[in-house]
């Protein structure tokens, strides 16, 4: 055991600390540190910031910061999947938002992109769970894709 390790030892391998005071901090306040004007004037004016944005504001720090993956992605879905339910529309919408709340603790695009595609089976799971066949509709978007394309070409 080193010096310092020894020095700590008797709190070392106690379990993270959870405040009774201060509760965990929100969403909100974890967008505010990835908004502009978090760098200028430090993070408690930030929070207090953040208490002034509507949740649509919130809602676009996070997109930016995640590159717009939620709405890109959802996009994509409901191209590969045109007659999806509200329910499903739903659900994919809400694994999507989680992947970005969790992106948002990344740095680059890679990592971010990682978290997605953790989602994104998720969906693909709960389509194929729901009486659809994933591989099967992406094979044929896939298909239609190709062919408008090659139509395209011969015009």
């Amino acid at each position: 055991m080193t010096e310092s390790e020894e020095k700590y030892r008797d709190i070392l391998n106690l379990p993270h600390h959870q405040s009774k005071v201060h509760p965990q901090m929100s969403i909100y306040d974890r967008a505010a540190q990835f908004s502009p004007f978090a760098a200028l004037t430090g993070h408690e004016a930030a929070i207090k910031e953040t208490a002034r944005l509507t949740e649509e504001q919130v809602e676009q720090i996070l997109d930016k910061y995640t590159v717009g993956k939620v709405a890109f992605t959802l996009k994509g879905y409901q191209a590969i999947v045109p007659d999806m339910t509200e329910e499903e529309t739903a659900f994919v919408l809400e694994q999507l938002k989680l992947a970005r709340e969790q992106a948002i603790d990344y740095k680059n695009m890679k990592q971010i992109s990682a978290i997605f595609e953790i989602y994104k089976t998720k969906c693909e799971q709960y389509f194929n769970e729901h009486g659809r066949n994933w591989r099967q509709m992406f094979k044929d978007y896939v298909n239609k894709r190709n062919a408008e394309k090659k139509a395209q070409g011969k015009k």
